[in-house]
C-alpha cells in the first residue's frame, strides 16, 4: 500500500488521547485517527470515518492525508473509485514535498489511470521518490528508460 506519512507504526492506545486532540483540530491526531479506521488497527476498520478524519486533516493543509484520500479514490475504499479524484489528490500531495505523492503519480502516470498514459511523467516522479529511499523504483525507472529509447 503506498499511502501514508513517515511516522513508523502508529500505535493507537491510548486512541482516546487521539480521538480528543482529534477533535481539537490537531491535524496529525486527525491523520491518525484516518489511518486507524483505514486498517483498523486498534478499532473496527471504518472507510468511512476514515475518509472523514482524513478530510479534517486535508482541510488544514495535511500532505498525507492529501495523498491518503487519493489512495481511496484510486482503491474505490469508502468512495467510489475516481482515478481522476485520485490524480489530484496524489497531486497536492507531491507539491506539499509527500514521498508517496510522487509514488503514486508515478503509478499513475505510468499506468494511465486518471490521465493519459505518460511514461514521461511516470519516470519524472518515480526519479523523484528514488532518493528518499523510501520506495523501491529502481526497476521502474529501468524499465521505463527503455521503453522511452527504444
Amino acid at each position: 500500500m503506498a499511502m501514508g506519512k513517515d511516522v513508523g507504526k502508529i500505535y493507537p492506545l491510548p486512541l482516546f488521547g487521539t480521538r480528543k486532540s482529534a477533535l481539537q483540530e490537531s491535524s496529525y491526531s486527525q491523520y491518525q485517527m484516518g489511518y486507524c479506521y483505514y486498517i483498523g488497527e486498534g478499532i473496527k476498520q471504518d472507510y468511512q470515518q476514515a475518509i472523514y478524519w482524513f478530510r479534517k486533516a486535508a482541510d488544514q493543509g495535511d500532505d498525507g492525508a492529501y495523498n491518503s484520500i487519493g489512495w481511496m479514490y484510486k482503491c474505490g475504499h469508502g468512495v467510489e473509485q475516481n482515478y481522476s479524484l485520485a490524480l489530484e489528490w496524489f497531486h497536492k500531495s507531491a507539491e506539499c514535498n509527500n514521498s508517496s505523492g510522487w509514488y503514486n503519480l508515478g503509478c499513475m502516470y505510468r499506468d494511465g489511470h486518471g490521465t493519459a498514459q505518460d511514461l514521461q511523467q511516470a519516470l519524472y516522479w518515480f526519479k523523484k521518490a528514488q532518493p528518499t529511499g523510501k520506495w523501491n523504483v529502481d526497476e521502474e525507472i529501468r524499465k521505463l528508460e527503455a521503453q522511452l529509447h527504444a
